[in-house]
């Protein structure tokens, strides 16, 4: 086991303040027996109701399973334009942010990298970022994973949706609100990780070690079961 520890003011880890849903309510894909009597339902209100596009499943040939649903009307290309700073602490101060966060796993081990900013200045975390207007879904992970950590990895499911409120922010005195579409990815068995500039330091920690952090430990317990599942199939 290639576990390296790191040290930092008090504990290595810091609990959060933050708030936790579990979007455990999904629609799954469409099955193949289940395609005609959808096409029936959609013929027989299409006349009370026109849609202005097609619901379609946008899913990664790299995600077997468990995909995320993208959806779009018409040709919306992603805009990749920087936010203005004081813009975005405005809107910190209204909204929340959409943001995709990666779970990436190594042999058992997860890949957790301490944040040199705020929120969680000092403690270790996951990877991802603020999801870019007009991005799939699939795509905000992979960059912002791949951004972070200096890997080559791939996507093997949606871990879940969740919610996280931090007092601190990067950006001012605001507080930090984000709600986190959160994948698992896999990166090769010798990857050795070239952090960015937002961390100074990483750990590859046992999937199936507690970490004290609850917020961490809850996505933990989570895709130790999703990989155990898939053990078994």
């Amino acid at each position: 086991m290639n576990t390296r520890s790191i040290t930092s003011a008090g504990n290595v880890l810091r609990a959060a303040d933050f708030v936790i849903v579990v979007g455990g309510d999904r629609e799954p894909p469409l099955c193949a027996g289940q395609e005609s009597s959808v096409r029936t339902n959609r013929d027989h209100h299409r006349k009370a109701k026109t849609m202005a596009g097609p619901l379609t499943p946008v899913q990664s040939d790299k995600l077997p399973t468990s995909p995320a649903l993208d959806w779009r009307d018409g040709r919306v290309a992603a805009e990749h334009a920087w936010v203005p700073e004081q813009l975005y602490r405005d809107i910190l101060e209204r909204m929340p942010i959409v943001c995709v966060d990666t779970l990436i796993i190594r042999d058992g081990e997860v890949l957790l990298t301490r944040r040199s900013q705020e929120p969680q200045a000092g403690s270790l975390w996951l990877q991802g970022g603020r999801m870019r207007k007009g991005e799939q879904l699939t795509e905000a992970a992979l960059r912002t994973a791949e951004q972070e950590s200096g890997l080559s990895l791939t996507l093997c499911g949606l871990l879940g949706t969740f919610s996280t409120v931090f007092e601190a922010s990067a950006h001012g005195d605001s507080t930090t609100h984000t709600v986190n579409v959160t994948f698992v990815a896999l990166a090769e068995h010798d990857a050795r990780p070239q952090i960015d500039n937002t961390h100074d330091d990483f750990v590859w920690w046992p999937l199936k070690k507690p970490t004290g952090n609850s917020y961490l430990d809850q996505l933990f317990v989570l895709a130790a079961k999703q990989s155990d599942v898939a053990g078994r199939t």
